[in-house]
Order: structure tokens, then sequence, then C-alpha cells
């Protein structure tokens, strides 16, 4: 553990000391405690775990340890006992594959498997901890820290599994068994507990501390199981609704309860929840629904109609998971070092091109980056298929400026990408930089993800922005300390998973410069870079334990954002704000990303962002999900006398003009007059206080953002394949509100109508094609039943014949008037009605059939079987989409649509012979039309020569017209980007006009690039009036 002057005793930090420490299979007797230096990286054999087994005679706190006490005298920097480390920046730690084992100690004795104090930066992974039944060992003692995140780990017998106390952590995949009790919390401010399994135990969750010296501020407890459980899963003291009584505020999601005494249970012997069946939802604490001035105290029960996104869910309900891939089944052969491919990772060597080539030649492998600091002086581009694993947290060292550093995927690129144990850094005032720019989409759940890759901007040896360069300032700027501009972009196109990941703009430094005294203090720092973390994704993501720290703007800012899974998130304000005031030292640059908050700094108020950074802005975003959050501001231009008095800044969260469903479940704050301002309305922190002695933090368990329509996007979309089950039957959660997928089996057809227009003098008849109606869709079926939180599956009523929606209005047409400019309209009459039912009494269709059988509802636990919204035809899908075109999709009004037409399918080939359709639908119809078809022919593709060797990043091929496949989504999106680079609303473009870009993909699948080019042009005698709409509508139909 110490070899090689690693950072222990009297070093209280370090970036340049880390290391790797092994332990091979076999079983290793341990007589006194190991202590873990600083950047420890513990890693037992992934497929035949090592046993760490404590002799009988064991003297020690735990096992190992990750911080020690010295048994000095006095008290450390944060006034508690001297030890190692400071166990809030305790950071860059990992544990996992490793059993240990501490039953053969006495069983009186307290001895721990595992002392566990740490902060950002660590994880524990695929770790079993052992005690004796019936003894009062523990499995681990986690005293205090800033975590984190563990996962995957066992805790067998004991007196307690966990014992322990936190500021705010994430907790995955743990398993209890036979402990007396599961986890007690001593203090904590926020903790996630996902997919927990209980099982005999007395206690599941003793919330409550030995001496009741502490407060547990806030659990959340979802997708977890509890079975045989004596006493009560949950243990709390009495709750109160008085603000600063310390109440713990608990929120149980998808919990079920098997063989359990009591779900919930205070101290003093009440029952607040009983324990049968499966808890949907169940809150304890303050509530606000919908409104800043909606709060109330909640004392148990469902809070809202929330529902849970479907594309953010297994096959289970629960929200998806995915394990950090340890890629043991693979063999030596699989790996690449970065350093054989030519890469020096010296801190000096410009390594851009050798890992620009590392990344081609290791398709189909996991390229491992040795140990070092690579040098990137231009944009790196992450390929689709990479695979990458870091040695000690490798890091990546960018000199350029400005510009992106590491660029995963290009837009409209869909595929799997791996990156784990990796460092995002720069040298120097990089002041446009942007760290991390994440586009690709991930191709499944899970397929593009990173674990434990963290942003580290200053505060570290070698990146020149240190206190000597940077000292902690109360008046003026520093020059030359401007970092970057962004530290990590999740763009529109992108997606993905993303676990245990710290972005943090340096505070204080981290390596310690005194290695003989064991004062722990840390120099501080004044360090600018403009924003944290910005994310626009709308498709499926999953944020687990991730934090966001100083940055000048914002922490977290979801930007018209969808999909999103998060928990725990975890900021601070920058330490020198408001020396100076946001949005120095970047007053140039605001509005260069979209989503940069409005400056109004002239006009004052508590609500302008004009002191210090938000924490979290979330704006014209839907179905967000914050599973845990805990925002702090520790300081005003360095000072901590503001925290107890909640005036170290005015206000934390941004919330405005959002949609349906964004919620933020056990909402903690600290050091702001205002927790949040909700479109122009502040939520007081002191209306929400929980404790009234130092930090003086603020707690809500519950605060559905109110939306600018409905409140909850609760709509159960029912998959197509019940229409082929001999009984077609879904489950939903009662109050459901399902959409019934529509019926194919039967064909129509509908007369357009006659349409004569006129300008003037000019007249002309408008003729179209009549419509064949190919789909029925049905109106949405609302069910009821009395909800008490807990279902069990049952028939929820009468057999469902579904009823067909009306279509309110026929498709439009565009038409070129006498003087040559296009308009749009559409036959005034009202589309014919539907037939009244598709049941037994329906009169037959003209083609095909009815459905043989009804639809039998059922009422359960989870929805089934679903689809994401939108995955078929229906008319609420189009609201966006006015006005709707026969034959095709445009208009004047198009230019804000967000759609992709082939939902269907990830990819489209091009065959040597294709059948295609033009189909139009109408927006809020229940028919799905088609009108022409054709076939064209192309020539056959000739065999290709073998590809010439060489640099594979220079590798062509002409495949024009050659029946080469690429992603649909690749030629939408340079579509989208050339259209949108065209012009502006208003811009008119006169002959003459000629543009034309060349986009360049990553080959799927292999090694080179894809050239899309597109060009267009304004001939003689035109102009035309720029609209995105119709510019996409034409760039699609080659598509």
């Amino acid at each position: 553990m110490t070899d090689g002057k690693r950072c222990g005793e009297r070093c209280n930090g370090s970036t340049t000391k880390n290391a790797i420490v092994y332990f091979p299979p076999g079983t290793y007797l341990i007589s006194t405690t190991i202590p873990l230096p600083y950047g420890t990286q513990v890693i037992g054999d992934a497929i035949n775990r090592p046993t760490l087994k404590a002799a009988a005679e064991f003297v020690g706190l735990g096992v190992l340890s990750t911080d020690e006490y010295t048994g000095e005298g006095g008290s450390g920097i944060d006034g508690n006992d001297p030890q190692y480390y400071v166990n809030t920046a305790n950071f860059y730690r990992q544990i996992r594959n490793v059993i240990i084992d501490v039953s053969g100690t006495g069983s009186d004795s307290e001895t721990a498997c595992l002392h566990y104090q740490v902060a950002q930066a660590t994880s524990l992974q695929n770790v079993e901890l052992v005690a004796a039944p019936g003894s009062k060992q523990i499995g681990m003692y986690a005293e205090n820290g800033s975590g984190g995140q563990i996962s995957d780990v066992t805790f067998r017998g004991g007196a307690k599994g966990i014992y322990g106390g936190n500021q705010q952590f994430t907790a995955q995949r743990l398993v209890f068994d036979g402990c007396a009790v599961g986890v007690q919390v001593i203090w904590d401010w926020g903790w996630i507990w996902k997919s927990i399994t209980m099982k005999n135990v007395g206690v599941g969750f003793k919330l409550v501390s030995d001496d009741g010296s502490g407060n547990i501020g806030s659990v959340s407890i979802m997708d977890s199981s509890f079975s045989n459980v004596s006493a009560a899963a949950v243990l709390i003291g009495p709750p109160s609704s008085k603000p600063g009584s310390g109440s713990t505020g608990v929120v149980l999601e998808k919990v079920e309860m098997s063989g359990v005494a009591a779900a919930v249970k205070d101290t003093s012997g009440n029952v607040l929840l009983g324990s049968a069946g499966t808890i949907d939802h169940w809150v304890l604490g303050p509530v606000y629904e919908g409104s800043a001035t909606a709060r109330s105290f909640s004392n148990g029960g469902k809070i809202g109609d929330y529902r849970r996104s479907s594309v953010l869910v297994d096959g289970d309900g629960k929200y998806f998971e995915k394990e950090r891939p340890q890629y043991e089944d693979r063999g030596v052969g699989d790996f690449v070092h970065l350093k054989d491919l030519g890469a020096a990772g010296d801190g000096s060597t410009d390594d851009t091109a050798a890992f620009q080539a590392a990344l081609y030649s290791s398709q189909g492998k996991i390229l491992f980056v040795d140990a070092g600091s690579y040098i990137l002086t231009s944009t790196i581009t992450v390929p689709i298929g990479t695979k990458i694993v870091g040695e000690t947290c490798s890091s990546l060292t960018s000199l350029s400026n400005p510009k992106v550093m590491l660029k995963v995927g290009n837009a409209g690129d869909v595929g799997d990408i791996e990156m784990q144990d990796l460092i995002f850094t720069n040298r120097g005032p990089t002041a446009g930089l942007i760290l991390v720019e994440w586009n690709v989409e991930a191709s499944t759940p899970g397929s593009a993800g990173l674990w434990d890759c963290h942003v580290r901007i200053g505060g570290a040896t070698g990146t020149e922005l240190t206190p000597a360069e940077c000292p902690p300032v109360t008046s003026g700027i520093n020059s030359g300390c401007n970092a970057a501009s962004l530290m990590f972009h999740l763009t529109s196109s992108g997606s993905g998973y993303f676990e245990n990941m710290w972005l943090w703009l340096g505070d204080h430094m981290i390596d310690d410069p005194d290695l003989t005294s064991s004062k722990n203090d840390m120099v501080q720092t004044s360090i600018y870079a403009a924003r944290g973390f910005l994310i626009e994704s709308r498709k499926p993501t999953w944020l687990y334990a991730t934090a966001s720290e100083h940055a000048v703007f914002y922490q977290y800012n979801f930007n018209k954002a969808k999909n999103i899974f998060a928990g725990m998130l975890q900021t601070e304000s920058p330490y020198y704000q408001p020396t100076p005031p946001p949005p120095a030292p970047f007053e140039a640059v605001v509005g260069e990303f979209v989503g940069d908050p409005e400056y109004n700094c002239a006009s004052g108020g508590d609500f302008s962002g004009c002191d210090e950074s938000w924490a979290v802005i979330v704006r014209e975003s839907e179905n967000i999900f914050v599973g845990g959050a805990g925002i702090y501001s520790w300081f005003s231009t360095y000072s901590q006398d503001c925290i107890d008095v909640h005036a170290c800044q005015k206000t934390l969260l941004l919330l405005e003009s959002n949609k349906a469903s964004v919620r933020f479940q056990n909402l903690i704050t600290i050091g702001a007059k205002y927790m949040a301002v909700m479109d122009g309305h502040g939520i007081l922190a002191t209306d929400n206080l929980n404790v009234d002695t130092h930090p003086s933090w603020s707690q809500i368990s519950i605060l559905d953002v109110s939306s600018s329509g409905a409140q909850f996007d609760n709509m159960v979309w029912i998959d197509p394949a019940i229409w082929k089950m001999d009984q077609p039957q879904f489950t939903c959660l009662p109050p459901c509100h399902v959409k019934i997928p529509p019926w194919t089996g039967a064909t129509s057809t509908v007369n357009y109508p006659l349409l004569t227009v006129s300008a003037g003098a000019w007249t002309s008849t408008i003729t179209k094609a009549p419509l064949t109606i190919s789909e029925v869709v049905f109106k949405p079926v609302t069910l009821t039943q009395g909800a008490n939180g807990k279902f069990k599956r049952q028939n929820a009523g009468a057999p469902l014949w579904p009823e067909p929606a009306v279509t309110p209005s026929w498709p439009a047409v565009v038409y070129n008037g006498p003087d040559g400019s296009p308009t749009t309209t559409a036959p005034t009459a009202s589309f014919p009605a539907p037939p009244s039912s598709v049941g037994p009494d329906a009169a037959p269709p003209p083609t095909g059939s009815w459905p043989k059988r009804w639809i039998q509802p059922m009422f359960g636990p989870e929805d089934s079987p679903l689809v994401p919204d939108c995955s078929y035809f229906d008319f609420d899908c189009y609201d966006e989409m006015k006005p709707w075109l026969y034959g095709g999709l445009g208009g004047e009004d198009s230019s804000d649509w967000d759609f992709d037409e082939n939902w269907a399918d990830a990819t489209v080939t091009c065959d040597a012979a294709t059948t295609t359709s033009s189909s139009t639908s109408t927006t809020k119809s229940s028919t799905k039309t088609t009108s022409t078809t054709s076939t064209q022919t192309v020539e056959e593709t000739p065999a290709s020569s073998p590809l010439a060797s060489g640099d594979p990043t220079e590798n062509k091929l002409k495949c024009y017209n050659g029946g080469a496949k690429t992603e649909h989504n690749r030629l939408d999106g340079a579509a989208a980007d050339f259209c949108n680079g065209l012009g502006h609303a208003g811009d008119v473009l006169k002959p003459g006009f000629v543009k034309t870009r060349t986009f360049q993909q990553n080959f799927n699948g292999g090694v080179g690039i894809i050239n899309i080019k597109i060009r267009f042009e304004i001939e003689d005698g035109c102009e035309w009036k720029w609209d995105y709409g119709e510019c996409r509508h034409y760039l699609t139909i080659p598509v």
C-alpha cells in the first residue's frame, strides 16, 4: 500500500501518488487495520474474488480503512478528531472485487470490515462484507464524508450492515442478509437507496442515532424489497411538521414488502405505514404540488400522479441501471495499451495524433489508457464502438483554446461507447475550452455511458491553475485564471448512462505541499469556468451519483431536456462569489451557449442570479425526475458567517416555463434565502427548515415543478402486440390514462374534397387523390380505482371495446397563387365520422375486419406491455406540426418541429430495388393515409476492392448510389444542421445564393469517414423565404 512514497499519514492529498493495489485470488489473514493511502484503488480478481480475513486477535477499526485517526490532541480542520485526510476532501478512491470477513473476531467486538470515510469521485463495487450472525460486528463503519457512490455490495450477518452518516450519497444494488440492523444512519442530509434487498433482518433502515445527537435529513428508498423483517422496514423518530424540528423526510417508491412487521414505524411505537404488498409511492415531509404556494406537510401517502417515463425503466418498471463493465469475459489479447500505440503520457509530449489513431485502431478491443497525463492540442473524437479503461484515473489534458477537448461521437451518431476511470483536465488559462461534448445517442439503454470519469480544472500539480497562479482573492479578478467555457455538454442529439461523475472546478489545492506536518490546511484558490453541466438530451438518460461544483453561471442546466433520471445531484457555488458576481469574468460570452442565464442585474431583486451562480436551472423541460439533490452555498467571498442565516446567496434553483412531469424528490439546500424560484415565485428556505442548528439545512420531500400545461405526463402507451394475443389485455396502475394502439386490420377510403381557391380575379380548383385509411386510432381510456398506495394484480372490470377517435381536420395542401407565393389551405368541411364502435355489433369495414375479441384491462403494480410515447401513429403526437400537408409535412408553422419520421427503424438500408410511398397523417387525426406508390431501380453495387493499408482515418470509399448503408439519424441530423445554418426567421435568400456543406461522420462498424454533402442554390428569377420546416421537408425526401 505504501510502496513508492504514497500519500499516507501527514499527507492530506495528492494527484501524483495514485496507485492500484491488486489482490490475486486467495485468502489473506489480516491482524491489524490496513490504511489505504490517498488515491488508492484496491482491485481484486473479478472472477475469483480474494478474501481478506480478520484474524481472531485483530486490532483496529476496520480491516481496510480509507481515513485513519491520528490520535493527536485537539481537532482537525473540520472540527472533529484529527485524521489523515479531511473526510469531505477524501477524493479519488475505489475498492472492488473483494470479500472482507471479520466473522472470526470476537462476537462482542465492534470490528468493522471496512472503515469508509470518503468524498466525491469514490466508488465501491462488487464487494462482500461478512460478519458473524448475532455478533456486534459491523460491515461498514462510515461515520462521515461527502460522497460518493457504492454499488453491488452484499452485507452478511453482524449487528449492522452499514453504520454511519454522510452529507449525500448514492447506494445501488445492495443486499443485506441476516443483519440485526441493515442500515443505521446516524446523520445525513440526503441519501438515495436504489435497488436494495433487505432480508432476514430485525430493522431494515434505522434512521436514528444512538444518542439522539444527529439529525437524519432525508432518505429515498426506491425499487427495493424487504422480506422477513421482524420489527420495521424503516424506523424513524416521531415526525413533526414544525420547521426546524429535525423531522426526517422519507420517500418510498416501488417498494415490495413480504413478511414485514411494519413498513414505517417511529420510535414511539406508532405504525405510520403497514406492510402488505407493494408500496407504489409514500411520502413523509414537506411537499409542493405544482406551485410555490401549494405547500403542505405530508404525514404519509402518495403525492400527485407522477408516472415514470416508460423509456427510463426496465422490464420490471424499475429505473434502469447498468453495472460498471469489468470485461471479465474478455481475454488478455482483447486489451490494447495506449502507450504501445505511440502515446507518451508524460505530460509534455503532444499525444493528440497518437490518441486519435489509437481510438480507431483499437475498434473491437478495449483501449487501456496507461497511467499518465496525455497532452491534447486539438479535438479528439471518440468513435462509435469505443471501449476505454483508464489506469488510476489517467488524465487527458487540454492545451487547446477555444476548442472541444473530447468529442464523444458526432451529432447523429447512434451506437455504443463505454468509458471509465478517466480525468478530463486542462493546463493554464484555456478560457474557451469545452472539456467533454457528448453527442452519441445510445443504441440501447446503457450502451453509451461512462463510469468513474471526472472533470478536474485546477487545484492540482501541473495544471498551472494553483494558488501560486490563482490565489484566493477577495477583491478584483485573477488574471490568467479563466480556465474553461463549459465542463460537460450533453447535446440534444446525445443520450447515455452516467455513473459517479464529478465535475470539479478547483476551490483548493489537492496536493499537500508539506509532508512533514499533520495539519490538514487546504490552500484555497480563485479559478474561473463559465458553465458546469449543460444537458439538452431528449432521449433516455440516467445520471447516478453526479456532482458539479464552482462554475460561474450554473452547475446544472437542463435546457429543453426530456426523459432524464438524475440522483443524487450535488452542487456547490463558487467560494469567491459575489466577488466578482456573475457573469464576471465571462460577461462577453453570455448567450454563447443555449440556455445561458439572462443577467438583468440593473433591476436587482432576489431572483436575478446576479449574486452567485445558479445551482440548477430547469427550463422548458419535461419528464425530468431528480431522485435527490444536495444543493449548497457555503461561502460569501470566502466568509462562512452567512450559512446559518441563509445569506450566502439569494436563490439556488431556477425553474421556469417547464412542461409536464418535472419532479424533485428530497431536495436539500444550505446557505440561501430561497431554495428555488419557480416561474417567478420564490420558495423560502426557512419555510422548510429541517434543523435550526448548523448548517441549518432545508428539506423538501416532493417538489412538483409547475407546468405550462398538464401537471403530469401520465398517458400509458400500450404495445400494439396486444392485438396479437388470444385475449388482448394490458395491466396498469390506477388511476391510469391509457392510449390504445391503432387497429390495422381494416381499411377504407375517403374522397378528398375539391378545393376552390382564389385571389382577386384568379380562381383555381385543387384536386387530390382519395385518402386510404389504414389505421384506426382510438380515444384514450381512463381507468380509476380507490388508491391506497398498495396494489395486487386484479381484474379492472368490464371488457373494453375501444371507441374510434374523430379526425378534427383534413390534411392541408400548399399551392402557388398568381404571384408565385406559396399558400397553405385545407378543406373546412368536417372529416367523415369514424364508426361508432368496433365491437361485435359494428358494421363490417369495407376491407378487412374488426378485432375478434375485446380488450381486458387489469389493475396491477406495473404498467404492461408498454411502448415509448408516440411509438405508433396518433394525433396527440403531432400538435406541434400544424399545418399537416397532403403528401408530406411542411408549411410556415413547422419551424419548431421535433420529429423522427422513421421512429420504427434504427437504421435505413438502401436495397437494389426499393418501393417508396408517400403518406400523410392529419394532426389530431384518426387516420393514416397513403396516396401514391412508385418503384425505383438502382444499379447493383459492384464488389468493393480491399482497403489499402495506412492511416485508417484517411480511408475513403465513393458509395453514392451504390447501396452503401448508414443510419437515417445521421442523414436527418445533417439535414437539420444544414437547414439551421441557412438563415433565420425573416431572411429572404436571393438569386445567386449558393451554400454547400460536407458533414463528416465516423463509419460505424469499422474505420473511416462518411461524407454527407448537401448543396442549396437559388436560381435566377427565384427567391426563398427561410423556413426551417420547409427545408427539412425537402431534404428528408431523398433520405
